[in-house]
């Protein structure tokens, strides 16, 4: 019990740290690569659920699935469309990242 409770601790106390030295870049491309895989998992069940995550503009104007402003910043067509997203991301990302801090950068990653 004592060695579980060891093994435990230090799994979390290295996670955290590990955690908290990524860059905000990093984080935001892992929850992109996280979103892409279980959306891919949900929509290969129940394809039509593409209308609650993607933006449909008729919608949109009709003021319905509003919510898709935002989840539609992390969903991604395919492999390569995810790819050729966050490559761009890691190298624009980091670079603008260290120019206006991480806070600036959350929000105009969120807002763009």
């Amino acid at each position: 019990m004592i060695f579980k409770s060891i093994i435990y601790f230090i799994l979390k106390f290295f996670l955290k740290s590990f955690i908290r030295s990524l860059s905000l870049t990093t984080k935001i491309i892992i929850f992109n690569i996280v979103i892409f895989i279980l959306s891919s998992i949900v929509l290969a069940i129940k394809p039509e659920w593409i209308i609650y995550l993607g933006i449909k503009p008729s919608l949109i104007l009709q003021g319905k699935t509003l919510w898709t402003l935002f989840t539609s910043m992390f969903i991604h067509a395919s492999f390569f469309h995810l790819f050729v997203n966050m490559f761009s991301l890691y190298f624009v990302g980091k670079f603008v990242e260290q120019i206006i801090g991480k806070k600036r950068f959350f929000w105009f990653y969120i807002i763009a």
